[in-house]
């Protein structure tokens, strides 16, 4: 056989780099087209093998072509087609062994069927020298009985490194009878158990109680009865697991892959789904926005069923009271036919919930708001101005109740906006959900006003209903009172427990924030975990006087080189109004500072003193109010109206405190700097410091 040209062997080499696989077929058939085109081959695809050669064929071909015949010994023509490999093998065109053991199989004669069904199925990996002993003694076999087929048991081969040769076996080859001969059945022996009950005698098949459960089940498959008991449950017995199941869109604690001391171990998610390609579930990050699955999980189910089990009925009884409430009771609207050149306001539904002083919900509220923001200011609404109270006031007042012992109750107005009666023609939509079926295409005509309108606000303080009650929680703020000592103590640890938890632990996404900024945070945290139990009291003092405290501090800014001013107001002991800010211009110099900031502490006494004098409880508003400053130069500057050197730059607005001394409302005086209770508002101070400054405040534990 002469060897190919090299052009051949070079497009041989495709097929070497790109095997057949089990996708690359279509591709691996198309190199081999390309080989055989070649070499001139391509007949051995396109053409039938023939079943005889002429008489003129080459010695060559008739060797490829010829087959073992039946009778011939086994072992010379495994022998001969071993040599035909090797042979290849020197002239550079090796076989690989799985093709030159298919080529030996498939010259044997048909006696040798079974042995090669057998071979293929068993997958059994035998070398040359191996597959030319097994023929060897599957042709004994063959000549013993003709009526025999080889049958070969595949042994494990874990016992064996691969690569190594072993012996064959007796009983990897196995003869068995392939006649159609009857086999004698024989009946169970006597002491055969049957697996269902556990009898002896009989076997399973045999079992009435076996075959009485199959009936059972053949007529459940057959009844289209309903049943008390899951498919499951009557197959196999027992109660199927559940534990797997999740509700949907629950919240779940998901542990993170990778974690450091500075972030959280888990990430707050939503749980959303299974997935079916793997073990664990669907998590919805809403920080990422994206969906993944995980396994390691803590799922909040109790929490999430109480608070939908607790909020849904009073939720559906709020919703239905008000509408009631809104026509019949208060005679908030009237339904009426829609004029033509009006065109109603849309409404809808709020949900909010009220909590107690413990932090916990007692109300739920459903309020029907109006878009107000298709108002048109001169056609629906004029005047929307409305007063309201600031929280400072509150504490005043608070800080004199305690001193003459006063009654303090609080004023829950019960569906508040709607008892401000309307100036103007306002007409609005049906409430969705509670539209009445028989005047459907009417609209209200609204005779109060309702939540969301311009002038609700306006309306409701003109007129309202009150439902009075002790004070015990006011805007977030817990109210204690111990009454045999004159003393009222306000807490907000509810509103810390939640701004702690909620905002800067589960919101906070500490991968954007710097380590520095994240030292302070928790330097923050940790002070408002420490001190969230104390009060800021009032009471104690012997006389009812408001005194107030200025400080600065020069150019704490290091970008902008502005400084920090600083003021508190205390009554009855307790601090009843406080500012720390950052100066809107850079001063000059100390003195300039704590002029600045003097100046603004002035503006707050005008104010404190004309809410006290118009309350008509106090009798130290008639003389001027003290006002402590630690700067001599900057109270030079208060009480003499001259222009000085280095004063003549300041701007005119904050000379103002100048008016406000001499037309004596305040009286300016210096205090030591150790005593100044304002020191903590402008810079960082010592915690013995600190804490004697914060207790000149007013806050302290109750018990103290």
């Amino acid at each position: 056989m002469a060897a190919p040209a090299p052009s051949s062997f070079n497009l041989r080499s495709i097929l070497e780099k790109e095997k057949l696989i089990v996708t690359n077929f279509m591709d691996w058939y198309h190199n081999l087209r390309i080989v055989l085109r070649q070499e001139h081959k391509e007949f051995v695809l396109t053409e039938p093998f023939p079943a005889d050669l002429p008489n003129n064929a080459l010695v060559a071909q008739h060797r490829e072509h010829e087959k073992l015949a039946e009778g011939n010994p086994v072992s010379l023509h495994v022998i001969k087609m071993i040599g035909y490999t090797e042979s290849l093998d020197k002239l550079g065109f090796p076989l690989s062994r799985e093709l030159a053991t298919d080529l030996i199989l498939q010259s044997l004669p048909p006696s040798f069927e079974p042995f090669i069904m057998n071979f293929n199925m068993n997958n059994m990996n035998k070398t040359l020298a191996e597959l030319h002993g097994m023929l060897k003694t599957a042709e004994e076999s063959i000549k013993k009985n003709s009526n025999h087929v080889m049958v070969m048991h595949k042994r494990n081969p874990n016992n064996k490194k691969s690569g190594q040769k072993r012996k064959l076996y007796s009983d990897e080859i196995t003869s068995t009878s392939n006649s159609k001969t009857k086999v004698q059945k024989t009946g169970p022996a006597k002491d055969a158990e049957c697996f269902f009950c556990k009898e002896t005698v009989y076997w399973k098949r045999n079992c009435k109680k076996y075959l009485e459960q199959l009936k059972q089940k053949q007529q459940y498959r057959n009844s289209s009865t309903s049943v008390d008991k899951t498919p499951y449950e009557i197959w196999t017995g027992k109660h199927p697991s559940l534990s797997f199941l999740k509700i949907w869109g629950c919240e779940v604690y998901v542990k993170r892959l990778q974690s450091d001391k500075l972030t959280t171990k888990s990430d707050k998610c939503f749980f959303v789904g299974y997935p079916k390609e793997t073990k664990g579930y669907y998590f919805y990050n809403r920080k990422e926005g994206k969906v993944f699955v995980a396994r390691h999980s803590v799922f909040l189910e109790k929490e999430f069923i109480s608070r939908k089990d607790s909020g849904s009925m009073l939720w559906k009884h709020r919703l239905h009271e008000g509408p009631k409430g809104y026509g019949v009771h208060l005679q908030v609207w009237n339904l009426v036919d829609s004029p033509d050149d009006v065109k109603a306001i849309e409404c809808k539904w709020v949900f909010k919930k009220k909590i107690d002083v413990d932090g916990n919900v007692h109300i739920y509220k459903a309020r029907l708001v109006a878009k107000g923001f298709r108002q048109i200011q001169g056609v629906d609404y004029d005047e929307t101005f409305s007063p309201v109270a600031i929280l400072k006031s509150i504490r005043i007042v608070l800080a004199i109740a305690a001193y003459f012992d006063y009654e303090i109750w609080q004023m829950d107005v019960k569906t508040a906006f709607l008892n401000g009666n309307l100036d103007e023609d306002v007409y609005t939509t049906q409430p969705k959900g509670f539209v009445d079926p028989q005047s459907a295409k009417k609209i209200c005509k609204l005779q109060k006003s309702i939540y969301g309108f311009k002038q609700a606000s306006r309306s409701w303080n003109i007129r309202f209903d009150e439902d009075l009650g002790k004070a015990a929680y006011i805007l977030g703020i817990r109210i204690y009172r111990d009454r045999s000592k004159r003393l009222i103590g306000l807490s907000q640890s509810t509103y810390i427990d939640k701004m702690f938890h909620m905002h800067l632990v589960q919101q906070a996404d500490t991968n954007q924030i710097q380590v520095s900024h994240w030292i302070a945070v928790k330097n923050i945290l940790k002070y408002l975990r420490r001190t969230k139990d104390m009060f800021l009291v009032y009471g104690g003092q012997e006389e009812l006087v408001v005194n107030g405290y200025t400080d600065a501090s020069f150019q704490t800014d290091k970008d902008d080189f502005r400084s920090q001013s600083g003021f508190v107001f205390c009554l009855n002991g307790g601090a009843v109004s406080w500012k720390s800010s950052k100066q809107n211009t850079v001063a000059d110099s100390t003195t300039e500072a704590e002029y600045i900031a003097a100046s603004e502490a002035a503006k707050e006494v005008v104010w404190i003193k004309k809410f006290v004098s118009q309350l008509g409880v106090m009798t130290s508003t008639s003389r001027p109010m003290d006002l402590y400053c630690d700067n001599s130069g900057a109270i030079a500057q208060a009480k003499e109206p001259r222009s000085h050197q280095k004063s003549k730059h300041i701007l005119r607005r904050y000379h103002l405190i100048r008016e406000i001394v001499g037309r004596g409302d305040v009286k300016i005086c210096k205090i030591h700097t150790d005593l100044n209770v304002a020191d903590p508002l402008t810079k960082p101070l010592p915690q013995p410091k600190h804490e004697a400054h914060t207790r000149a405040m007013g806050i302290r534990y109750v018990h103290d």
